[in-house]
């Protein structure tokens, strides 16, 4: 006899707000009335490859946070001793100039070594983690969605190998929408009779993968033509997508301008931008590219 297992969503189980008695077979009696009556959202299980890939990623994501963390604890450090640089931090002249610092105190020399040495460190874990990240965009499974992920404006490695991590299989989305919803990137809604009232967008869903779309669509700001590194990542790649990325990138572009023209902020255009790009993502991932 075959038996139909799956997972649900526990945030989706509807439950009436005067029901307070919970046992085991009341649960057991709701989840199969909605189970009849096909009310359960399943959610899909990555397998061990995707997870581990995943937390490795999410790994790498911890330790850049912990590098940022690090480096303003030095510049804090600095600035109360009395050291500003004066241009842009973190380049070759800046480690130039903290080479060049001449402390009067042996125990604030160590202090500063001693920030240097822990980011550093980060910046070599780092840096390897990206390699084997790179590896594993080549030879992976994901390699082939990868690499056509690759060709959209904003979309690079990490961003990349993110998305196909955390999703998975696109194909369970049935449409470009409830890939957008499931990022949490559609503006929710609290409508009833005539009046109808969005709200901003939901937040629902992958928090992590919702900050790598946001990022990727400020690169929607720039109107000109493709770039060195993204003509690189759009070689052997069919006609028709790289086609499609052309059409995503000027349709984000006017997007982007459009909202700044009807006076929105910045950053909501760039989140409105990264709603559309989701959509192109979702077309490129399920071979929609067309």
């Amino acid at each position: 006899m075959d038996i139909d297992v799956r997972v649900v969503a526990p945030g989706k189980i509807h439950r009436a707000p005067t029901d307070r008695i919970k046992t085991d077979k009341r649960d057991a009696r709701l989840l199969g009335s909605m189970l009849r009556g096909d009310m359960l959202t399943a959610i899909h299980v990555p397998t061990e490859q995707d997870e581990s890939i995943r937390d490795y990623l999410r790994a790498r994501t911890d330790l850049r946070g912990e590098l940022n963390r690090n480096r303003l604890r030095l510049l804090h450090f600095l600035l109360r001793k009395g050291h500003k640089f004066p241009g842009k931090a973190w380049t070759q002249k800046f480690n130039q100039w903290l080479n060049a610092i001449e402390w009067k105190d042996d125990l604030l020399k160590a202090t500063a070594d001693c920030y240097r040495f822990k980011i550093q460190t980060l910046q070599s874990d780092i840096h390897e983690m990206d390699q084997k990240i790179k590896e594993l965009s080549l030879t992976g499974k994901h390699a082939s969605t990868v690499a056509r992920l690759r060709c959209l404006r904003g979309i690079d490695t990490l961003t990349a190998m993110n998305l196909v991590a955390e999703i998975g299989d696109f194909r369970r989305f049935s449409n470009a929408g409830s890939f957008m919803s499931f990022l949490g990137l559609v503006p929710g809604e609290h409508s009833s009779g005539n009046s109808r009232r969005q709200t901003g967008i939901t937040k629902t869903g992958n928090s992590q993968l919702r900050r790598l779309m946001i990022e990727a669509a400020w690169h929607a700001r720039f109107a000109g033509p493709a770039s060195l590194r993204l003509r690189e990542r759009r070689q052997n790649q069919p006609p028709e997508l790289v086609a499609y990325a052309e059409r995503a990138q000027k349709r984000l572009n006017k997007k982007y301008v459009k909202m700044l023209n009807r006076k929105k902020a910045p950053q909501i255009a760039a989140t409105a931008v990264a709603r559309e790009m989701a959509g192109f993502i979702w077309g490129i991932a399920t071979s929609e590219a067309a």
